[in-house]
C-alpha cells in the first residue's frame, strides 16, 4: 500500500518533470528561432548599410574628383590672367592711339573745311 503511494507519487513526479522538459525544449527550440530571425534581420540591415555606405563613398570619390578637376581648371585658368590682362592691357593702349589719331584727323578735317570757306 506504502509502495503504491510512493510509485503513484513518483509516477506524478516522473510525468511533472516530462512535462517540464518538453515545454523547456518548446521554449528552447522558440528562442534559437527567434535568434536565427534576429541574425537573419542583422545580417540583412548590415548588408543594407554596407550597400549605403558603398554608394556614399562611391558619390564622395565622384564629388572629390570633380572638386579637383575644377581646382585644377582654376589654376589653369589663373595661370592664363596675366596674359589676358597684359593683351587687355596692349589693346586698351591701341584703343587710346585710335581714339587720339581720330581726334587728329577731325582737327585735320575742321581745318580743311575753314580753308575750303575761303
Amino acid at each position: 500500500d506504502k509502495l503504491q503511494r510512493q510509485i503513484r507519487k513518483l509516477s506524478a513526479e516522473l510525468e511533472q518533470a516530462k512535462k517540464q522538459r518538453s515545454e523547456a525544449t518548446f521554449e528552447n527550440t522558440t528562442l534559437k528561432n527567434e535568434i536565427k530571425e534576429n541574425m537573419a534581420a542583422s545580417a540583412s540591415l548590415l548588408k543594407q548599410l554596407n550597400d549605403k555606405l558603398a554608394v556614399k563613398e562611391k558619390e564622395s570619390e565622384t564629388s572629390l574628383s570633380a572638386a579637383i578637376r575644377r581646382i585644377k581648371d582654376l589654376e589653369q585658368s589663373s595661370a592664363r590672367v596675366p596674359g589676358l590682362l597684359k593683351d587687355n592691357q596692349t589693346l586698351e593702349d591701341k584703343l587710346a592711339l585710335l581714339k587720339e589719331e581720330h581726334l587728329n584727323i577731325l582737327q585735320e578735317l575742321a581745318t580743311l573745311r575753314d580753308k575750303a570757306k575761303y
